[in-house]
């Protein structure tokens, strides 16, 4: 399996990247210092997220500046949006555990490593170097059919992560001509 996915520009793309969405100023500057230390390549920033400037700064250090990255969002959903309680965290589902034990994994591994056999650039977010590595430690193990098939059976025909405003749904690309959800809702 590749590490890398190839875009539309032809240019090759890291498949784990480092999220920093709702990563804190200072602390993030130490993750994405320490995701550069332990290899990763992809880094996730975005001025909303209040933070690009200790972004930057570590990018800066490491990488040096005028270098460009490309971004992607949640992977593995986000286990603080607003959801009803109801709603089941996928990270918690005993089918991925019962998968993640077999290969010695964390259910986040499996999941990344599940996007990756599918070719999805993924960038987890994390603040704890711990995870950061852990992150990055999905291209040790490959998946087998049957897991990569009961993995696609959670599929709910749901996006878990949809911007909400006075407590409705706001699609806020939709007018979008490739907006991807369409033929589900």
């Amino acid at each position: 399996m590749s590490r890398f996915v190839t875009l539309s520009t032809g240019q090759k793309m890291p498949v784990v990247g480092l999220g920093t969405w709702k990563s804190a100023p200072g602390p993030v500057k130490q993750a994405v210092l320490a995701a550069l230390d332990c290899g990763y390549r992809h880094i996730d920033c975005a001025a909303a997220y209040s933070n690009q400037l200790e972004v930057g700064e570590a990018l800066t250090l490491r990488v040096g500046p005028g270098k460009s990255m490309v971004t992607a969002y949640s992977p593995m959903g986000s286990v603080d949006r607003p959801c009803p309680p109801d709603q089941p965290s996928l990270l918690e589902d005993p089918r991925l555990a019962a998968i993640a034990q077999r290969y010695q994994k964390t259910p986040a591994q499996v999941i990344l490593r599940w996007h990756i056999h599918r070719g999805v650039g993924c960038i987890p977010k994390s603040v704890t170097p711990s995870r950061i590595q852990q992150n990055l430690q999905v291209l040790d193990f490959s998946l087998t059919d049957d897991d990569m098939k009961q993995i696609e059976s959670f599929d709910r025909k749901e996006r878990f992560i949809v911007p909400t405003l006075d407590g409705k749904s706001v699609w806020r690309d939709a007018e979008h001509p490739h907006f991807p959800f369409h033929d589900f809702f």
